[in-house]
């Protein structure tokens, strides 16, 4: 959960400073898998959009746009550590307690691109919230496996797990969301 107005309150005083990627050179980054998964998907949502109109989940262009982001880190010579997520420490979901408009949003998409209306189509797709970053996780595990990237699952937070593995000497940097600095 992010830190209310903070990323305002902080590019309004001028307090984030720049530095090239290249002084990561040789460090071991500890990566907040959730929030790093949310970037680079979301810029390429429709593209991923059009893949899976045939219905199935678009693993190859999944698997090369994650491949693509981690060899941009190989090439800086930096080392991903990526933690994600464990158990919740409040569950916010209530299962079967509201209808699941989901399905319903998917065929609507259907009847969008099939009337030619592509832009229709695709908003609907992304706002039916049909795959959730959980029901993918093994995926991502898998083809972190094949690139040989080290990653974890932590007990329970990200952040906490993250600030543990760094105060260690595991990690020498972190990769998170404002929310890190609670």
């Amino acid at each position: 959960m992010p830190i209310r107005h903070f990323d305002y309150y902080i590019s309004e005083r001028q307090l984030i400073q720049k530095a090239p990627i290249s002084q990561l050179k040789g460090t071991k980054i500890g990566i907040e898998g959730q929030n790093w998964l949310r970037k680079i998907i979301k810029p390429n949502l429709a593209r991923m959009a059009n893949a899976a109109m045939g219905g199935t989940f678009p693993y190859n262009s999944f698997k090369s746009l994650l491949e693509k982001e981690i060899n941009k880190l190989r090439s800086l010579d930096i080392y991903p550590f990526f933690v994600f997520n464990g158990l919740s420490f409040l569950r916010k979901d209530k299962p079967f307690t509201i209808e699941d408009t989901r399905p319903n949003k998917r065929a609507s998409g259907w009847d969008h691109y099939e009337r030619g209306r592509l832009e229709s189509a695709h908003n609907t797709w992304s706002s039916s919230n049909s795959v959730h970053q959980n029901e993918f996780m093994n995926l991502v595990f898998k083809i972190f496996q094949e690139n040989n990237i080290e990653f974890m699952r932590a007990p329970y937070a990200s952040w906490a797990q993250l600030a543990y593995l760094q105060q260690r000497g595991y990690i020498q940097s972190v990769y998170s969301g404002s929310e890190m600095l609670m």
